[in-house]
């Protein structure tokens, strides 16, 4: 049978594995049950199309999945359009489980661990995150403001960022002139919380520096962080600007604990030696993570 264009043959060229949809189950579940276990019952509010579908829980009482459901219809329709295939079919699976599980653990708001508002709103964003960076990181999203970004991104020239930035404040703020201004600034810690442990998932909890080193000694320095540290090393052909000299620049990539005996190793050998540490978010390759790895 021939495949057509809306099959599910571009979604299978990412090499979709139970990894990545275990990833996007576990992470869309994780973002319903955080509102139902943190926000809700504190009549706290979300970013995008999660915000107004609460706020139309506050007023009217409609079910917050299926409002959410309804709402990214359009966006859906939208990224089928004009985004990748991967991108639709991953998106929908994440706002069905979603828009799921916010419904299906609705009994979790009788059952918040914590009486503060203040600690709801922590850990409202850390569990709010932790689940939309599974989801990110598994090359899929939620719907709402994701999708009305990279469609932004890609018709109009903006960031992303931006882009959600801008339609989340709205909600927020609407959501602050109808149910007070605490409840609109207990909402952006909770965002603020969860953004930063979205970028802590998308990146990795494991970051590692870069050094680069100039140094008459440079072999020296690299024979003893092949021997002793086990890692790696690499000469990069450089030239001075001023003296037009060419030499050697030492790059190695390490874990921040074995800063410090490079730094010994360094000291030790050229104490005229030039040194940078530079950060890195993540590395990809032999002795660190494997390339496709979530």
């Amino acid at each position: 049978m021939k495949k057509t264009e809306n099959s599910w043959g571009p979604l299978t060229k990412r090499k979709i594995s139970w990894r990545r949809v275990v990833a996007i189950l576990i992470g869309s579940f994780l973002c319903g049950a955080s509102l139902n276990l943190f926000v809700l019952p504190f009549h706290m509010l979300s970013g995008g199309v999660s915000g107004i579908a609460i706020i139309l829980y506050y007023l009217l009482g409609t079910p917050v999945g299926l409002a959410i459901g309804i709402m990214n219809v359009p966006l859906l329709y939208a990224a089928y359009r004009w985004l990748s295939k991967d991108f639709f079919y991953s998106t929908l699976a994440g706002i069905i489980v979603f828009m799921a599980a916010v419904d299906v653990t609705g009994f979790l708001q009788q059952h918040s661990p914590t009486k503060d508002i203040f600690l709801a709103s922590l850990y409202g964003g850390v569990f709010g995150g932790l689940g939309l960076g599974m989801v990110f990181r598994a090359g899929a999203s939620t719907g709402g403001t994701d999708v009305v970004g990279m469609i932004a991104k890609k018709r109009y020239g903006m960031e992303i960022g931006t882009a959600a930035f801008a339609v989340n404040v709205v909600v927020v703020a609407c959501g602050a002139f109808l149910f007070g201004l605490e409840i609109g600034m207990y909402t952006l810690i909770s965002m603020f919380v969860g953004s930063t442990v979205v970028d802590k998932v998308i990146e990795g909890f494991n970051r590692r520096k870069v050094l680069l080193i100039i140094s008459q000694e440079r072999e020296q320095i690299a024979k003893r962080i092949l021997e002793e540290l086990g890692r790696g090393a690499t000469f990069l052909q450089a030239r001075g600007a001023y003296t037009s000299e060419s030499k050697d620049v030492l790059m190695v990539v390490i874990s921040r604990a074995q800063i410090a005996h490079v730094k010994r190793f360094v000291d030790e050998a050229d104490q005229g030696a030039f040194f940078m540490v530079i950060d890195t978010a993540e590395v990809i390759g032999r002795g660190f993570k494997r390339p496709g790895a979530l």
